[in-house]
């Protein structure tokens, strides 16, 4: 989302510390600490033709969109207060603080099933929130009113980093999750009709469709 494309994480635990459940505090550090451009060409996943994958009530597709990364993302939960929401973010054109500043969140009943299966061990209010019926137990409530969706937004621009190179492309998903993203990704980059890598020379991505000079394409 900060248009980062070459960065060295050290970990000294198995996994990343959750902080507050958002990545709130990472981009505060990220923009206190401050970028640097280099003269190089940045490489991008271009979407070609459009992938999709159904798992059981679960739906997410790929599919060629200008020259950014928008994700429209939806979930619908039986609980009544998070029941269905939508939103579609565009990663170059749309402020991205209410997805940084979104935190993971939980059920209340499904709380001891996390705990028997030896997960979420440093779970707590402080780094997640929690549903309970049709209350929020945190102190202070939401962030945002979409914070739910927000945050499975962020999770999905994680994922799909895993592709190596930021996507080019629109992704569409209904109740998804890590496993769904991570599932049409290895479809996709299996099929090398669906996409191409491209290098561009601008330095930071165009608020706008600008990708006219790419310098390099290849399947």
């Amino acid at each position: 989302g900060e248009e980062i494309d070459n960065l060295l994480v050290e970990l000294d635990s198995n996994e990343v510390p959750i902080m507050d459940g958002s990545a709130k505090e990472f981009i505060h550090q990220i923009r206190a600490t401050g970028t640097k451009n280099y003269d190089t060409s940045k490489k991008f996943i271009k979407v070609l033709k459009k992938c999709e994958l159904v798992i059981d009530k679960k739906f997410i597709s790929i599919e060629p969109h200008e020259n950014d990364l928008k994700i429209d993302f939806e979930i619908i939960y039986k609980n009544p207060l998070i029941s269905k929401q939508r939103k579609s973010i565009s990663l170059s054109n749309d402020n991205l603080d209410p997805v940084y500043n979104s935190r993971t969140f939980c059920l209340f009943e499904d709380i001891g099933k996390i705990k028997q299966l030896g997960l979420g061990k440093g779970g707590s209010l402080e780094n997640a929130l929690v549903v309970k019926e049709d209350k929020i137990l945190n102190e202070g409530g939401l962030r945002c009113k979409n914070e739910f969706v927000m945050h499975k937004i962020l999770d999905c621009m994680g994922d799909l980093m895993l592709a190596n190179y930021k996507i080019l492309g629109k992704v569409k998903c209904s109740q998804g999750g890590h496993q769904l993203t991570n599932a049409l990704l290895k479809k996709f980059l299996s099929d090398s009709q669906s996409f191409s890598v491209v290098e561009f020379k601008e330095k930071k991505l165009p608020n706008s469709s600008f990708y006219s000079r790419p310098v390099a394409a290849s399947a």
